[in-house]
């Protein structure tokens, strides 16, 4: 398998690029108030709090946020998930892919009023490791989740083609 030297400021580009791509938009038309967003968008306030998560050399790129206690930060080397007082991380050379929602379809009288694409819920979301284990994260369901999925489901390369090196 062919690997490639990378540094954490190219795949950041790298992440930036894929999140643009899947939007169809350039940088300029996100400002860090939506749930699924570019790091360097977020107000600094919010930025200080993450950075304080001792992220050491990785960058963080992008955040899917429901509330203050339901984050996902993806950084340039792992997946940090915060639930209230919990951490928990994923880095993407243990990443295979994902295995999606859990379904929060309900149903009244016979008939489907919400799904996974309805947005303002929050439901399980399945990530499976290359051990096989799947991990659940509550993430936001509708247009942010599935952008969440649709992108991060590269970072798999991340971890499987990518050697990260230092900055020069």
């Amino acid at each position: 398998m062919e690997t490639f030297q990378k540094t954490d400021k190219e795949i950041k580009d790298q992440i930036i690029h894929w999140f643009l791509v899947y939007h169809g938009k350039t940088i300029d038309h996100f400002n860090g108030q939506e749930e699924f967003t570019l790091f360097d968008k977020l107000f600094s306030d919010e930025q200080t709090v993450i950075n304080a998560l001792s992220i050491d050399t990785e960058l963080p790129v992008l955040v899917l946020k429901k509330d203050s206690g339901n984050i996902v930060i993806c950084t340039t080397r792992r997946f940090i998930y915060l639930e209230k007082d919990s951490i928990q991380a994923l880095t993407y050379s243990e990443f295979k892919n994902h295995t999606g929602y859990e379904s929060i379809d309900v149903y009244r009288n016979s008939r489907l009023h919400i799904g996974v694409k309805t947005d303002g819920y929050i439901a399980e979301f399945g990530l499976r490791k290359k051990d096989g284990q799947i991990v659940y994260w509550k993430i936001p369901t509708g247009k942010s989740g599935f952008a969440f999925w649709n992108v991060t489901k590269k970072f798999e390369l991340i971890g499987r083609k990518y050697i990260i090196g230092e900055v020069e």
